[in-house]
């Protein structure tokens, strides 16, 4: 058999049904596909391999998937934690009003670096935070936050959608350090989506796929919102 590469001596935790645990453990990959897993010994005999890796010391094993991330939270996961709720708040105030395509990206290849840091290679991302706030009123922010995962590597299901009604929505942007603002509707949010549905779902070898979510509204936003928003929340979700 012939590989591209050899891992070779690691303890290798396969993750089968058995749980089987190799030991001085080898595994060869062709075409970016595991094609081997067998005791290091074995594949010495039986794979010829362009590269050879010493993996003594080492576990390997599956990577492990994220299955509930915020893109965003990277670059500010411990701002205003002292203020209870108020980190919260930053989240939509970032996320909306002074976040340039530049910090998604950034974000995105931070994101995708410390989960590979802790043997994550697959992760779900919402792109902002969460279903009040998302920033789709432009395919420029997804694109960004894509192009920052496929440079590290990693897969990543990205999450896109409408934020919570009601409608529409304060966003900004800066432009020779000028802020300018303007209203994101229900709609807009929607194109958006679709377009980055179009443009990045299951591409570069299925390594990036795309969600649609649309936010619900709960007992706690009845509680919470203003008579007023919440009836306005409600006759817009069910429109």
């Amino acid at each position: 058999m012939h590989a591209d590469t050899v891992f070779i001596g690691g303890t290798i935790v396969t993750m089968d049904p058995a749980r089987c645990v190799i030991e001085d453990g080898g595994i060869a990959v062709r075409d970016g596909q595991i094609v081997a897993i067998d005791t290091a010994d074995t594949l010495r005999d039986s794979v010829q391999a362009a590269q050879v890796i010493d993996c003594t010391g080492h576990v390997m094993l599956p990577g492990l998937i994220d299955v509930h991330a915020h893109a965003g939270h990277g670059l500010i996961k411990s701002m205003g934690m002292h203020g209870g709720d108020r980190w919260e708040n930053i989240c939509g105030e970032v996320y909306t009003q002074v976040s340039p395509p530049d910090f998604w990206y950034a974000e995105a290849r931070l994101a995708a670096l410390e989960r590979l840091r802790f043997g994550v290679t697959t992760g779900v991302s919402l792109l902002g935070g969460g279903d009040t706030i998302m920033r789709t009123d432009n395919p420029t922010y997804a694109a960004a936050h894509c192009r920052g995962v496929v440079e590290v590597g990693t897969r990543s299901m990205v999450a896109v959608g409408p934020t919570r009604a009601p409608h529409p929505r304060l966003y900004a942007e800066w432009k020779d350090g000028k802020r300018q603002t303007y209203d994101v509707t229900f709609t807009q949010q929607l194109r958006t989506c679709q377009q980055v549905v179009e443009d990045w779902h299951d591409t570069h070898q299925g390594r990036i796929q795309i969600a649609m979510l649309y936010p619900v509204l709960r007992d706690e936003h009845e509680r919470d919102m203003t008579r007023v928003d919440y009836a306005e929340a409600c006759a817009q979700a069910s429109a």
